[in-house]
């Protein structure tokens, strides 16, 4: 006779057996179609592997997303620049091979990144000169990117810098490219563009160039045949000095200026942008004609040797963005205010009406968050991030050029006076995020709650995970991310009575707490 337990256990384990074969039926009985579409989203090594499961079979030879990143085949930190350096011909092969088996007729992304010092060698005639490591590499490179054309390709991404810290050795475009009447996004990183004809890019909205050679006329060259393109960034490009165009379809301009001499400027007119981001060395930027921008972003490199703030080409370009309605601005964008109030420097005026910054906090950005507040009259909505930066250490270079300046935080906040317009009449909403627990971040929320008159809403977060208001790699600060500021339960219970006890002038505001 069968015990119940047995029976029980017989049953239990052919509700498994039940579920199990269930998830392979929905497997099995989904469309090719579905299936192919669900593997153009894995990485292309992952799709590949799929060969191995039955009801896959070749399916993945019909994805429409290809990649190929040469750092997946070695630690890029173990990388050494060397005569004999060797590189994973499995790389090569791996790419030849889907190349060769891939069918369906059309892709929409093709991207490829590769380290282009690894793939050649010097050669005996000179330090500069390059011979290809294995015969015909260049070649190869060629046949992969004209496959991507042949295959009516809509998004290209090449990039071969790769890992390498080096300056790349660059790698001659095929004019193929420059002809491509599917493509809507390019992105092309340490390449050399020599067009040999007139460049028809008709479908191009989203054009992206990092460590490019501009030289003479060829930025104009892509601008010209680029009829319907919105998004233009230049990342690092060398020899770029000037960049004037009217054209209506350009709404968002990306520029990071790293000048290689002092002397070298970039005058920058394009009456007709909507949002410009700058970053690196902004003191070398001549802001000509922005007069229709709605979202500006300012990103300082701390590589700059200005004196921040302290001379007049960095108030012109503050000046030029006056009248943008979104304004994001980094860590060092704070010093430069910070610099205007110990220097005294009046007259600054701007009719932002959304600002969003992050900062790695200091008790010098406490000073300059109040001059930006007092500079911002319409000011009606402020986002601050508050991170655990990289670039900590270089405060302390500001706070010995500043010893001489005497700022008592204990009573900074409570001390200030005068007139701070926009919380008296326009700012409605505060959100502050990250490490809220920093010094005296708490004064300054209990300041705001007492001066902002209309404020609506003002959200307290101590998620780090979040990201800030604008990329960290532009602009020299890496901020941490991945984790909350550490609450026990009583801290937090602490700091939520301490911040829904504080005194409010609003009696609209709303106090949101996590």
């Amino acid at each position: 006779m069968e015990r119940n337990d047995d029976i029980v256990e017989t049953n239990s384990c052919k509700r498994q057996r039940v579920s199990e074969e269930q998830v392979i039926d929905r497997i099995s009985s989904l469309p090719d179609p579905l299936i192919v579409h669900i593997l153009s989203f894995l990485p292309t090594e992952d799709a590949v592997k799929t060969v191995l499961i039955r009801r896959f079979g070749k399916l993945w030879t019909f994805v429409s997303r290809l990649s190929f990143d040469q750092c997946s085949y070695h630690d890029c930190a173990d990388i050494v620049y060397s005569d004999d350096v060797e590189y994973d011909e499995r790389f090569l092969d791996f790419v030849h091979n889907v190349l060769i088996l891939h069918e369906n007729p059309t892709i929409d992304q093709f991207i490829l990144k590769l380290d282009y010092n690894l793939l050649r060698r010097p050669s005996d005639e000179g330090p500069n000169d390059y011979v290809d490591r294995e015969m015909g590499i260049t070649d190869k490179v060629n046949s992969w990117v004209h496959f991507a054309i042949r295959k009516k390709v809509e998004l290209l991404h090449l990039d071969f810098k790769g890992c390498g810290e080096l300056e790349p050795d660059a790698y001659i475009l095929p004019d193929v490219v420059m002809n491509c009447q599917y493509l809507t996004q390019l992105k092309l990183v340490a390449c050399e563009i020599i067009p040999t004809g007139q460049i028809k890019l008709n479908s191009l909205k989203r054009l992206f160039l990092e460590e490019i050679d501009l030289k003479g006329e060829i930025l104009n060259q892509i601008l010209c045949g680029s009829s319907v393109l919105e998004e233009l960034s230049l990342v690092k490009c060398y020899s770029l000095h000037t960049l004037a165009f009217k054209k209506p379809s350009i709404k968002s301009l990306i520029v990071e200026f790293e000048p290689i001499s002092s002397s070298l400027r970039l005058r920058i007119s394009c009456p007709n942008l909507v949002s410009l981001q700058l970053a690196g060395f902004i003191e070398s930027v001549d802001l000509v004609d922005v007069s229709s921008l709605a979202v500006s972003s300012i990103f300082f490199s701390f590589h700059s040797k200005c004196a921040l703030g302290r001379n007049q080409e960095i108030r012109r370009v503050f000046q030029k963005l006056s009248r943008s309605k979104l304004v994001k601005l980094c860590t060092w964008s704070i010093m430069v205010f910070t610099t205007w109030q110990l220097n005294n420097l009046q007259g600054l005026f701007f009719r932002w009406k959304c600002l969003e910054f992050s900062v790695v906090l200091s008790k010098w950005h406490h000073m300059g968050i109040s001059c930006l507040l007092r500079s911002s009259p319409y000011l009606e909505t402020l986002t601050i991030y508050i991170g655990r930066g990289l670039g900590q250490h270089l405060v302390q270079v500001f706070e010995e050029e500043w010893a001489e300046y005497d700022l008592d935080m204990s009573t900074f906040w409570s001390s200030q006076v005068g007139s701070f317009h926009c919380l008296q009449y326009h700012l409605k909403t505060i959100t502050i995020y990250g490490l809220i627990t920093e010094p005296y971040v708490i004064d300054f929320i209990e300041f705001l709650l007492k001066k902002a008159m209309v404020l609506e809403s003002l959200v307290i977060s101590t998620d780090t995970a979040l990201k800030p208001p604008q990329q960290p790699e532009i602009f020299g600060v890496t901020y941490c991310y991945g984790k909350k500021d550490v609450f026990t339960t009583e801290k937090r219970l602490e700091f939520s009575q301490k911040l829904l006890s504080l005194p409010r002038v609003s009696k609209r505001a709303v106090i949101q707490f996590s």
